[in-house]
C-alpha cells in the first residue's frame, strides 16, 4: 500500500551521460552510436502522467471499567482504513510507447485494505503486606480484508484524455483487467500474572495461544509462553547504609514468539485463469498455477529467546549502565526456496530451517559536569550480535535465491553455518596483464574474454574453467558493532544537542557505483575510472574501459572488486536551542518560550562510495534544517 510512484526518471536522469546536450528534443540518452534503445530520455519521461491519492483513517477507541475494589475491565476497538488509487498514462507520442508498441497507454490500479483489532482484558491486583499480585486474562481478535482491482488500456489517437478514459485504446486485445480478494484473522487468547515482594523480588509469568488463518486446519494454533524474574538488589537491607548506588538490578528471562508473516493461503496451490484468442475468433480458457506449490503442513516460525541483563543506577542518578545479553534461536522459519522446473512450480514456502543470534547490548548515560550555570551530558549505545544459519531442510547445506532466469543472486542465500545475510560472489583473480596470458588462456572462461586490462574471477577450485563452484561467501552486511550516541551541553538558557549514529564492520553492494565503474560510454562514469588500465598504466586500480555494449567480458558488479566496506559515522541531528528567561516570560505573559534550529544529517564520514552507507542508493542523502519556536501561556 506504500510503494513510490517510480517512472524511472530519476535513475536515468543520474545515469546519463554528461556529454549529451540537456534537451527534451532528442528521443533516448544515446551517446557516439551507443545504442540503447531502453535509455529514454527523462525530460520527455516527464511526461508521463503518474498520480498517486492514499487516504488513511486511523481510530481507536477504549471503555475502561473498575470494579470490586481490585478488578479492571478494559475492552480495545481500533480501526485502520487505507485506500490508494494510482493512475498513469504514457503519451503517444514518446519513445516509451514506440519502443513497447502501446500508441500510449493508461492504467487505473485501485486498492484498499481494513485491519480491524478488537482487545479485551480482565485484570486483578492485589498489595498483601510486603507482596504484590496481579493477574491479566484476555483476547485478541485481527482481521485483515483487501482488495485491488487494475485496469489498463492501449492504442491512444489522442493524449487529450490521459488516464480519464481508458475505453478510449483501440487495442481491444491489449486491454487488462484483475482483481482479487483477500481476507485473514488471528486470533489470541493471553493469561500474564505477576508477583512481587516488597520491591525486591519480581517475577512474571505469561502464556500467548495464537491461531491464525494463514495456517492449514490441524496447524493454525500455537502455544508461546515467557517468563522473567528480577532481583532489585539496592532493596536488600544490606544496601541501605550505602549511598552510592541508586539502582541495582539483574534480570533473566525465556520466551517464545511466534511469526505468521507469510502471504495468504501459502497452504493451497492456487490456479490463474488463462485466457487465448482474439476480440474477433472468440476465446477459451484454461488454468495455470501461479508458480507456487502450496504446503498443507505449513505452520508457526518459533523464535526461543534468552536474554540476562543488568541496571546500574548511582551518584543521585548522574549515571546510569545497563548491559544485556541474549540468545535467540528462530526454528522452523518460513522460508520459500526454488523448486525444479519438473515440479510444475517455481517455488514454495516452508519450514525449512533454523538460525541461531546471539549479542551483547551496553548503554551507558552520565551527567559529566553540573555547576549552576552549566550542564553536560552525555549517553551512548553499543550492540554485538552474530547470526548464522543453522539447519536447512532434508540434508541440504545451501538454500539459492534464484531469479526469474534461475541464476543465483548475490544476496538473499542461506548457507548452512554462515550468516543470513551473506554476499555470495567470485573472488578477484586481479586485472590481467600481458605475463598472465600464458596462464588465463588455459582457464575456460565459459564464453566470456579475458584479455590484459580486464577483470577475471579467481579459479577457486583449480579445475581450469569459471563456473558456479568457483563462487564463495566473501562477508556478510551484518556489521560487527553499532550504536549511537549523544551529547548536551547547557548552558543558563542555551543548549546544545548533537545525536551521532556509527556501523562498523559491514559489507554493502552498491549497484549505482557500480554502474559509474562499469560505464561503456553511454551513461556517466566514476572520476575513479581516470585511475583506469591503459597500456601505459598497467599498476591502475581499476581494469580498462570497453565502449559499447560488449557482454563478454566480466564486470567488477561480477566479483568481489566491487563490494565495499559500509562502516560509518553520522550526524543525525545537531540541535541549538534557546529557553527564555522567566524574567522575560513574566513581561510576555507566557510559561514558556523555546527558539531552536535543527540540522538533521548534517555529515557522513564513510568509505562508501554509493549514496547512503546505511540506507544504500535508492535515493540520495538529504540534509534538513529546521526552524522552530515552542511557547505556552500563562493559565
Amino acid at each position: 500500500m506504500n510503494s513510490i510512484v517510480s517512472d524511472g526518471v530519476m535513475n536515468r536522469a543520474r545515469n546519463a551521460n554528461p556529454m549529451l546536450p540537456i534537451s527534451d528534443e532528442i528521443q533516448t540518452l544515446n551517446w557516439q552510436g551507443i545504442f540503447d534503445q531502453n535509455n529514454f530520455n527523462p525530460l520527455r519521461s516527464l511526461r508521463i502522467d503518474n498520480d498517486l491519492v492514499y487516504n488513511r483513517f486511523m481510530s481507536s477507541n477504549f471503555i475502561d471499567i473498575s470494579f470490586l475494589e481490585n478488578f479492571n475491565f478494559r475492552t480495545t476497538f481500533s480501526l485502520d482504513y487505507a485506500q490508494r488509487q494510482q493512475n498513469e498514462y504514457i503519451p503517444n507520442d514518446i519513445y516509451e510507447a514506440e519502443r513497447y508498441g502501446t500508441q500510449g497507454q493508461a492504467t487505473d490500479n485501485r486498492d484498499e485494505r481494513t485491519v480491524w483489532q478488537w482487545d479485551n482484558t480482565l485484570s486483578y491486583d492485589k498489595v498483601i503486606d510486603k507482596h504484590r499480585v496481579s493477574a491479566l486474562i484476555g483476547t485478541s481478535a485481527t482481521q485483515t480484508n483487501g482488495s485491488w482491482i487494475n485496469a489498463s488500456a492501449q492504442g491512444f489517437g489522442t493524449n487529450l484524455f490521459t488516464y480519464h478514459s481508458l475505453n478510449s485504446g483501440y487495442k481491444r486485445d491489449q486491454r487488462g483487467l484483475s482483481s482479487s480478494w483477500w481476507k485473514s484473522t488471528l486470533l489470541s487468547y493471553i493469561l500474564r500474572a505477576n508477583y512481587g515482594y516488597d520491591g525486591r523480588y519480581l517475577l512474571t509469568a505469561t502464556a500467548r495461544y495464537d491461531g491464525s488463518s494463514k495456517f492449514a486446519k490441524g496447524h493454525r494454533w500455537g502455544i508461546f509462553p515467557s517468563f522473567s524474574a528480577a532481583w532489585n538488589i539496592t532493596e536488600e537491607e544490606f544496601m541501605e547504609s550505602q549511598d552510592i548506588f541508586d539502582q541495582l538490578k539483574f534480570r533473566a528471562g525465556f520466551g517464545v514468539v511466534g511469526n505468521q508473516n507469510i502471504s495468504d493461503f501459502a497452504y493451497l496451490s492456487l490456479y490463474n485463469t488463462n485466457y487465448t484468442g482474439t476480440y474477433d475468433t472468440g476465446y477459451t480458457y484454461s488454468f495455470a498455477s501461479d508458480g507456487r506449490r502450496g504446503t498443507e503442513d505449513i505452520s508457526w516460525e518459533k523464535q526461543r529467546q534468552w536474554n540476562i541483563g543488568f541496571d546500574m543506577t548511582a551518584l543521585n542518578n548522574r549515571v546510569n549502565f545497563t548491559v544485556d545479553a541474549f540468545l535467540i534461536k528462530n526454528k522452523d522459519l518460513l522460508m520459500s526456496h526454488s523448486l525444479p522446473t519438473t515440479s510444475g512450480y517455481s517455488y514454495t514456502i516452508e519450514n525449512i530451517g533454523a538460525i541461531e543470534n546471539k549479542g551483547l547490548e551496553f548503554s551507558l548515560g552520565a551527567t559529566l559536569i553540573e555547576t549552576r550555570d552549566f550542564e553536560w551530558n552525555f549517553s551512548g549505545t553499543l550492540s554485538m550480535d552474530k547470526n548464522k544459519v543453522t539447519q536447512l531442510y532434508g540434508n541440504t547445506d545451501v538454500v539459492y535465491n534464484v531469479d526469474g532466469d534461475r541464476n543465483i543472486q548475490k544476496e538473499g542465500n542461506l548457507f548452512l553455518g554462515e550468516s543470513r545475510n551473506t554476499i555470495y560472489i567470485w573472488r578477484t583473480g586481479g586485472i590481467a596483464q600481458a605475463v598472465d596470458m600464458e596462464r588465463l588462456t588455459k582457464i575456460n572462461w565459459q564464453g566470456y574474454n579475458v584479455n590484459p586490462g580486464d577483470l577475471y574471477p579467481l579459479d577457486i577450485n583449480d579445475d581450469d574453467q569459471i563456473d558456479q563452484n568457483d563462487r564463495v561467501v566473501i562477508g556478510s552486511t551484518d556489521p560487527k558493532f553499532y550504536g549511537g550516541f549523544s551529547t548536551n551541553f547547557t548552558w543558563k538558557g542555551l543548549s546544545l544537542n548533537g545525536v551521532f549514529s556509527y556501523s562498523y564492520g559491514a559489507k554493502r553492494l552498491s549497484p549505482y557505483y557500480e554502474s559509474l565503474i562499469g560505464s561503456k560510454g553511454s551513461s556517466n562514469a566514476s572520476v575513479d575510472l581516470l585511475d583506469r588500465w591503459t597500456p601505459d598504466n598497467t599498476t591502475a586500480e581499476f581494469p580498462r574501459v570497453l565502449a559499447g555494449f560488449d557482454y563478454n567480458h566480466y564486470g567488477a558488479h561480477q566479483m568481489d572488486f566491487s563490494v565495499q566496506d559500509a562502516s560509518y559515522l553520522r550526524l543525525s541531528a545537531l540541535t541549538l536551542s534557546y529557553n527564555l528567561p522567566q524574567s522575560v516570560l513574566s513581561k510576555l505573559n507566557l510559561s514558556s518560550l523555546r527558539l531552536y534550529t535543527t540540522g538533521s544529517n548534517l555529515f557522513c564520514l564513510t568509505d562508501y562510495r554509493g549514496y547512503d552507507p546505511e540506507t544504500g542508493d535508492w535515493y540520495p542523502p538529504t540534509k534538513m534544517y529546521v526552524f522552530g519556536v515552542n511557547f505556552s501561556f500563562k493559565i
